[in-house]
């Protein structure tokens, strides 16, 4: 019984500390308002021509928006030029460069916008309605208009795999500190990267996206460019608004595209609200332990044990459904996520600490900061 009453504390503990780290839910506005918002939106793309076709459709029917559409061109090698052409985006190719990634294509699209807003929305985003763009312009303007406005997309799954990034996005918004009880104790020290709105006044203030330029997460070097200068930032959850479909390669490109920064994030993390998240994510790795330990020694505390495991996977289903498609089944395998979350989660700290060095598209990143 004392193991029994160790294990019932520590479960308490970690819903506890579940119902901490994401309490605030903060989603753009349905309202859009009036004003039709002018704005740029640039596109960075490296061999998306199996995302873009979405997201470029999504933009062609958006209302409320006098919108011009770059595509930064990072060196395709497949019919991502042509695709954009064909939607009527301006095509744009990003020039080489010793130290080439996402932020030097986002930069180079910038010097041909000629709107005073620009939206930097990923390949693999795309819009869930037709005023979607003019309620994140509304919104931003209703923040003050000034600094940067990001969005974590809410993320749709296709394949039964995708489902595997559950615990990554809970990370990824949970580690910011802007949705949890903490959220006025510490600062976030970055921005989301799949979708940053700004105004081309205080972008270029801020230096742009080359004040981004030696970071393996874009957002890390915008979020202090513009918190130096004194500038806003806000974050915000985009279901309904703004989703994306991350992955759908196959099982090698999530590993790769989460390992290729979710250690860092970690690092930025404020260490009390990094605590908690490690406690929460604790469960996952208890519970299998603890059934079997039930069956062989102690089977009549089963109903017990089982009625805590749904608890819990009720809670990660509860936290999960802003962030993505989950169905309350699949949240009942909520170890799998967990155990998951932490292979990855080491293979990351081998790759940035060891060798420090990632490979995404192809393309060997160094990790300089």
């Amino acid at each position: 019984m004392i193991i029994f009453t160790g294990f019932t504390i520590w479960i308490i503990i970690t819903l506890i500390c579940g119902a901490l780290i994401f309490k605030y839910k903060k989603l753009i506005d349905d309202a859009g308002g009036d004003e039709v918002h002018a704005v740029s939106i640039i596109i960075p793309a490296r061999n998306e021509a199996g995302n873009l076709p979405v997201l470029l459709q999504s933009i062609r029917t958006q209302k409320g928006v006098d919108a011009d559409v770059i595509v930064a061109d990072d060196g395709s090698t497949d019919q991502t030029a042509e695709i954009a052409g064909h939607f009527g985006a301006d095509v744009i190719s990003v020039p080489e460069t010793e130290l080439p990634g996402k932020y030097f294509a986002c930069f180079t699209g910038s010097r041909h916008a000629g709107h005073p807003l620009m939206l930097f929305l990923d390949a693999d985003t795309h819009f869930t309605d037709d005023h979607s763009v003019s309620r994140l312009c509304a919104q931003y303007t209703r923040d003050g208009g000034r600094g940067a406005l990001s969005v974590q997309p809410f993320h749709h799954t296709g394949k039964s795999h995708e489902t595997l990034s559950a615990v990554f996005n809970l990370m990824t918004v949970a580690g910011i500190n802007i949705f949890s009880v903490f959220k006025n104790k510490y600062q976030s020290g970055t921005l989301f990267g799949p979708v940053i709105l700004t105004n081309k006044k205080d972008y270029e203030q801020a230096g742009g996206h080359m004040a981004a330029a030696g970071y393996i997460i874009e957002g890390e070097g915008l979020y202090r460019a513009y918190t130096a200068g004194d500038m806003p930032v806000s974050h915000y959850l985009g279901k309904r608004t703004v989703h994306f479909r991350m992955y759908s390669e196959g099982f090698q490109s999530m590993v790769d595209g989460w390992k290729k920064h979710i250690s860092i994030g970690s690092e930025n993390t404020a260490g009390p609200v990094m605590a908690a998240i490690m406690i929460w994510l604790s469960a996952g790795l208890i519970y299998p332990i603890f059934l079997l330990y039930t069956l062989i020694y102690e089977v009549f505390l089963l109903p017990a044990v089982v009625s805590a495991y749904l608890i819990s996977s009720f809670q990660f289903h509860r936290l999960c459904r802003p962030l993505i498609d989950l169905s309350g089944f699949g949240s009942l395998f909520f170890p799998v996520y967990q155990y998951f979350f932490f292979f990855v989660y080491a293979l990351s700290l081998y790759q940035i600490r060891i060798r420090k060095t990632v490979k995404w598209k192809d393309r060997e990143m160094k990790h300089e900061k």
